[in-house]
């Protein structure tokens, strides 16, 4: 598995490079890429995955013929997401995770991958954040930004309030030896995951079921409960300011579930377009970004 090795950034960042897959059935965990080396004659795609994500979410990208002759493909596993590895200390339950950090983490794996320009995919608002970031911060580097169900700049207080106090000690029930003692996720707090990232229309039931069983899988059982914590974090998120967002000068594609910068709307689609709707993502991403290039 590739790694991209930052220790001035306290990390081992995981990477999918170049991945060969023929469908998009295999799903997050039960998908072992292999990585390929970068094309020099390529113009290279980075994604970047929404929260709790990981970077094998892109596989309907991967699979696509279209876009993976035409592009490297590279997608990364964000700091405290998938296999990527952090050694900073814990940090209060609750705390805001900054997406500015999180946009120089991506700033330095793409450099020392060799990237000198890259055109960027963010899913959700975690994604979207750290793409406009290092939009902000690399102007010439970042040549367009593709970005997928972006949500608020930042959510109401209101809603970190309730992650904090209502969502998070359910979720953390049955750990440190409460509840049933297994360290599983309680049903009513997956119930709450999986409408948020699919929506409550019942749709992708097998995509649906796969994204549960690797929540559960990643953040249930014998993990630490602190780790849920740094997931709430991203809630309390500051919004990007609006004269930095302002001095983007990369062309911008908007891609929204419902209904400046281009929007293109998918009617009735969830939160994980690039997983759920890619077909349909993946048609809008390469008209788009050939008009970046031209």
């Amino acid at each position: 598995m590739p790694y991209v090795a930052l220790p001035h950034r306290n990390l081992r960042m995981y990477y999918v490079c170049n991945a060969k897959l023929e469908h998009t059935e295999n799903y997050i965990d039960a998908w072992e890429p292999q990585s390929y080396p970068l094309d020099a004659a390529k113009s290279t795609v980075c994604f970047i995955h929404g929260p709790t994500s990981v970077a094998q979410a892109f596989t309907g990208q991967f699979a696509d013929a279209r876009l993976s002759q035409k592009y490297n493909l590279v997608a990364f596993d964000s700091r405290y997401h998938g296999k990527t590895e952090c050694t900073l200390p814990k940090q209060d339950p609750g705390k805001t995770v900054c997406m500015e950090e999180m946009a120089e983490d991506f700033l330095a794996a793409i450099d020392a991958l060799g990237l000198t320009e890259v055109l960027l995919v963010g899913e959700g608002w975690m994604g979207s954040n750290i793409c406009t970031w290092s939009a902000i911060k690399r102007p010439t580097q970042v040549k367009a930004l593709f970005l997928v169900s972006p949500g608020f700049l930042s959510d109401p207080e209101a809603v970190g309030d309730m992650m904090v106090n209502e969502w998070l000690p359910m979720s953390c029930r049955n750990k440190n030896g409460g509840g049933d003692g297994t360290g599983d996720i309680p049903e009513e707090a997956m119930s709450v995951v999986n409408s948020f990232f699919f929506g409550t229309v019942d749709r992708q039931g097998g995509r649906r079921e796969a994204y549960r069983q690797h929540f559960q899988a990643r953040y249930g059982t014998v993990h630490d409960p602190y780790e849920m914590s740094r997931l709430i974090g991203l809630f309390r998120r500051p919004p990007i300011p609006l004269e930095l967002r302002q001095a983007v000068t990369a062309p911008v594609i908007i891609i929204q579930a419902r209904g400046g910068a281009d929007l293109r709307v998918i009617t009735g689609a969830p939160h994980l377009l690039c997983l759920t709707d890619y077909s349909i993502a993946n048609r809008f991403m390469l008209a788009f970004f050939q008009r970046s290039l031209e």
